[in-house]
C-alpha cells in the first residue's frame, strides 16, 4: 500500500476510475487470464495499493500493449504513486489511443500535462493542457479542471524563465541517517535546539496488500535528537500516536506546553478524513489527545497540517496571548481544494470563528503544509495553483490571520518540479540567515519504487554571497513649474544639479534580454524585474552592494520629472571590486502640445465608462495598451477599505465589462510617493486586489482580470512643487487606480 501522506486529503480528490468488475469485453479484454490480473489490480487500487495494483495491470499490459483501458489505469496508478516517470509513458499511451470529441477517459489529458510539468517538459505539457481544453463532454469534473487550462499554460511559460534564472543562495543537504527512510518522511517540527519531530511509516520495503490480513501501517510520530552533529536513533511519541490511525504533523503552542497534530483514518469509502488533535504537557509527558473544538474540525472533511503563530491583544492596561492555529482544510466555502483557515485559541482553550486566510494565499487549487513564523512574520505554504515549477511548490506571504501581502515564490532550489511542502524555518533570533527544513519527493533522495515516489526530509541555510560594490553620481536638469492665467503649468528647463531621491535599482540581463527590445530602455514595462536598492543623497550620490553571482545588470535609475535610464553593466563583477556609474537623466518632454494630447485622449477613455464607446475609438499608447483612469474611486486612508461615496465609480466599472464581456484587463493601483516604496508597493497591491474582488462579487469573471499594484513609480503629476513644498494636488491625482484592457474580440 502507499501511504502517500504528505497529502493526506488530496488523493481523495482524484477519481481512480476502478470499473465494474464483471466482463472486460467492455474495454477489449477477452482474455480471462488478462481480465482476472485486471479485476485483482481494480481491486488493489480500490484499496489505495497502488503499488501492488501496478504489478498486475502490468502483466496485463504485456499481453494487450495497446489497450487504452489499461494503460489508463496504468497511467492513474503511476501518478498517484508519484512515479512521473512511467506515468508519463502510460499517459502518452492513453491520450494517443483516445478522442478529445468522444473521450473515454478525458482527465487523462490534464494529468499528462501535470505529469509533463512534473518532469520538467513544460512546452509538451502546455500541449496537454491545449488537448484537454479541446475535450468535448458533459462530465462535471472536466467542467471544474477545464477553467484551470489557461492558468496551467500560464504557468509553464512562468517554470520555463524561472529554471533558466539563477538560483537563490540556498544550501540544500539530504538529512543522514537514521531519519530518513526509504517510504515517506516528513513534517519536521524543531523541538528546542536539539529536538527534531518528524513523521514517519519507517519502512524501507514495500508495503505488500494481503487480503484478510492488517492492511494499515500507520503513520507515527517520532522524535530524534542530535549531539553534536549526529542524530540519534528516532524513538515513538507513543502518547500521541495511535495503532489504528495515521498521526502526523505536530505544532507547538507558544508557550511549549500544547502539542498540535493530526489523525487520519479511512471511512468506508476509502477516503482519507483528518483531524486536528491536541495534547498537554503535564509532568514532562502529554496527556491523553483530544479533538480541538469549535469548527476547526468538521464530519466529512479532512482538517490537518496544524501551525502556531502568536497573536497578543492588547486591552487596556492588560495583554492576552492567543495561538493562531493555521491549518489546512477542505472545508466548505473555502476558495477550491485544500485552502489554509486560521482560528484564534486563547489559554483556556477557547477556539474562535474560524475564517479564511483570503485569496492572498488560498486560489482555485490547493494550499497545505502552513507554517508561520514569528520571527520572520510571514506564512510559508505550499500550492500546485500559484504560478510554479510544478507539483507543490513553496511560497511566502508577509502579514498574520486574515492580512496577507501577495505569494511570493520562493524559487529554486527551495522549489523543484516535483512535490516541495513543509518549509519550516527554525525559529532562531541568534541567527541573521535563515535555516530550516524542507520536505521534498525530488530525486536525489531515499528511493523506494521510483526516484520520486517518497518524500525526505532536508536541512536548507540561507547564506549571504559574495558581493561588490557600485556607486556613482546621478545628475539632471532642474525643471522649473509656472503656473498660467488659465490655471494650466508650463514647465520649463533650468541648470544641470545633482538628483537627490533618484532611485537606483538594478535588472539582470538575462531577464532583461526576453523582453521586447522596443521595451528593454523603459522601466515602466518590466517594474517585476528591478530590484531598487538604494535612492539618491542630497549630493545625487549613491553606493550599494550587488551580489557577485549573477554578475551581469543593468542599472535603473528614475527619477519624478525625468525619463528614466537603464544603463547596462559591461564589465564582469569581481568579489570586493568597486564598479563606478554614473547617470545624467534628461527631462520628461513636457510640452504643452503633448499636455493637451494626453489630456484629450485620457478624456475620450475615459468615455468608456460613462458613454455607449466602441473600443475600436480608444485611444491606445505604444504597446498597444488602452488605459481607462477610475474617476471618483476613494480608499479610507491608508487603506485598502473603498469608501461608500465610490459606488458609482464600481458601477461604471461594473457596466464598462458587462458591456464588452470579451475584454480581459489588468487593475493597477498606483500611490502617491509618502510613505516607504516597499509599503507603497504593497498598498497598492491591496487596493487593485480589493477593486477586483469588488467586481467578483458583482458577477464578474476572475479569470477575466489580474490585479497588479504599481506603487509610487509610475507618477502622472508631481507629488512636490520645485521648491521642496508638498504638491497635494499632484499627490491626488497620483493615488488612482487605472484599468488596462489588453485584449478583446
Amino acid at each position: 500500500m502507499k501511504n502517500q501522506l504528505l497529502l493526506f486529503a488530496l488523493t481523495a480528490l482524484l477519481s481512480f476510475g476502478a470499473a465494474a468488475q464483471r466482463s472486460g469485453k467492455k474495454y477489449g479484454i477477452e482474455d480471462k487470464l488478462v481480465w482476472k490480473e485486471v479485476k485483482t489490480g481494480n481491486y488493489l487500487m480500490a484499496k489505495q495499493s497502488f503499488y501492488n495494483a501496478i504489478d498486475h495491470y502490468l502483466v496485463a499490459a504485456e499481453k494487450l500493449p495497446d489497450n487504452a483501458y489499461i494503460n489508463h489505469n496504468l497511467a492513474t496508478c503511476y501518478f498517484i504513486a508519484r512515479d512521473y516517470a512511467n506515468a508519463e509513458k502510460f499517459y502518452a499511451l492513453s491520450t494517443a489511443k483516445d478522442n478529445t470529441k468522444k473521450p473515454e477517459y478525458p482527465m487523462d489529458w490534464f494529468r499528462f500535462g501535470e505529469t509533463l510539468k512534473m518532469n520538467g517538459k513544460y512546452k509538451e505539457a502546455q500541449q496537454a493542457f491545449t488537448d484537454f481544453g479541446k475535450v468535448r463532454t458533459r462530465d462535471k469534473e472536466v467542467k471544474e479542471y477545464k477553467r484551470f487550462v489557461k492558468h496551467e499554460i500560464s504557468s509553464c511559460t512562468y517554470a520555463m524563465n524561472e529554471v533558466e534564472s539563477d538560483s537563490d543562495y540556498v544550501d540544500l543537504a539530504l538529512l543522514p541517517d537514521p531519519i530518513n527512510m526509504a517510504y515517506t518522511d516528513f513534517s519536521p517540527l524543531p523541538f528546542g535546539k536539539d529536538t527534531l519531530i518528524f513523521a514517519s511509516t519507517r519502512q524501507d520495503s514495500v508495503i505488500r496488500f494481503n487480503k484478510g490480513e492488517q492492511s494499515l501501517h500507520p503513520v507515527r510520530l517520532y522524535q530524534t535528537v542530535k549531539e553534536g552533529e549526529i542524530w540519534g536513533d528516532p524513538t515513538a511519541i507513543e502518547e500521541l500516536n495511535h495503532d489504528f490511525a495515521h498521526t502526523a504533523n505536530g505544532a507547538v503552542s507558544s508557550n511549549g506546553q500544547t502539542m498540535y497534530f493530526s489523525r487520519c483514518t479511512q471511512n468506508r469509502q476509502n477516503v482519507r478524513e483528518c483531524l486536528i488533535y491536541y495534547a498537554k504537557k503535564e509532568e514532562g509527558n502529554w496527556s491523553k489527545p483530544k479533538k480541538v473544538g469549535g469548527g476547526v474540525n468538521m464530519a466529512s472533511y479532512s482538517s490537518s497540517q496544524p501551525s502556531v503563530g502568536t497573536y497578543v491583544k492588547k486591552r487596556r492596561k492588560s495583554r492576552i496571548v492567543y495561538d493562531v492555529l493555521y491549518f489546512s482544510s477542505n472545508k466548505p466555502k473555502g476558495k477550491g481544494g485544500m485552502d489554509i483557515w486560521y482560528a484564534l485559541i486563547d489559554q483556556e482553550g477557547n477556539v474562535s470563528k474560524v475564517k479564511n486566510c483570503g485569496t492572498r494565499v488560498n486560489t482555485a487549487r490547493n494550499e497545505i503544509t502552513p507554517y508561520f513564523s514569528d520571527i520572520h512574520g510571514k506564512l510559508f505554504f505550499s500550492s500546485n495553483y500559484h504560478n510554479g515549477l510544478g507539483g507543490m511548490d513553496v511560497f511566502s506571504s508577509e502579514g498574520y490571520m486574515g492580512r496577507w501581502a501577495s505569494a511570493e515564490h520562493l524559487g529554486m532550489p527551495v522549489n523543484s518540479s516535483y512535490d516541495d511542502t513543509y518549509f519550516v524555518p527554525v525559529e532562531d533570533t541568534a541567527s541573521e540567515q535563515m535555516f530550516g527544513y524542507l520536505v521534498s519527493n525530488r530525486p536525489g533522495g531515499k528511493a523506494l519504487h521510483s526516484a520520486t515516489c517518497c518524500d525526505d526530509i532536508y536541512s536548507f541555510a540561507y547564506y549571504t554571497p559574495p558581493t561588490f560594490t557600485i556607486e556613482g553620481l546621478i545628475t539632471g536638469q532642474s525643471i522649473n513649474i509656472e503656473k498660467l492665467a488659465d490655471g494650466s503649468t508650463v514647465q520649463t528647463v533650468g541648470n544641470t544639479q545633482n538628483l537627490e531621491q533618484a532611485r537606483i535599482g538594478f535588472v539582470r540581463i538575462k531577464d532583461l534580454e526576453k523582453m521586447p527590445l522596443e521595451e528593454r530602455n523603459h522601466p515602466a514595462s518590466f517594474p517585476e524585474l528591478i530590484q531598487w536598492f538604494d535612492t539618491t543623497m542630497a549630493n545625487g550620490q549613491y553606493s550599494a552592494q550587488l551580489p557577485v553571482r549573477h554578475q551581469q545588470y543593468a542599472l535603473v535609475v528614475q527619477r519624478e520629472g525625468y525619463s528614466p535610464k537603464v544603463l547596462p553593466i559591461n564589465e564582469k563583477a569581481v568579489e570586493g571590486q568597486t564598479l563606478a556609474i554614473n547617470a545624467n537623466l534628461e527631462r520628461q518632454d513636457t510640452t504643452a502640445q503633448k499636455h493637451v494630447e494626453e489630456t484629450l485622449a485620457a478624456a475620450q477613455n475615459q468615455k468608456a465608462l460613462t458613454h455607449d464607446v466602441d473600443l475600436e475609438t480608444l485611444k491606445k499608447d505604444s504597446t498597444g495598451k488602452i488605459t481607462l483612469t477610475i474617476k471618483d474611486l476613494y480608499f479610507e486612508f491608508d487603506k485598502d477599505v473603498v469608501k461608500k461615496s465610490s459606488t458609482p465609480a464600481l458601477d461604471m466599472l461594473e457596466a464598462f465589462l458587462t458591456k464588452y464581456p470579451n475584454v480581459k484587463v489588468e487593475i493597477a493601483g498606483h500611490t502617491d510617493s509618502r510613505g516607504s516604496n516597499e509599503y507603497n508597493q504593497y498598498l497598492s497591491e491591496r487596493r487593485a486586489n480589493r477593486v477586483m474582488q469588488h467586481m467578483v462579487d458583482r458577477g464578474i469573471p476572475a479569470e477575466r482580470m489580474t490585479a497588479k499594484g504599481y506603487g509610487e513609480v509610475q507618477p502622472i503629476a508631481p507629488n512636490d512643487l520645485p521648491d521642496g513644498e508638498d504638491n497635494p494636488e499632484g499627490r491626488k491625482l497620483n493615488r488612482r487606480t487605472e484599468i488596462h484592457v489588453f485584449a478583446s474580440k
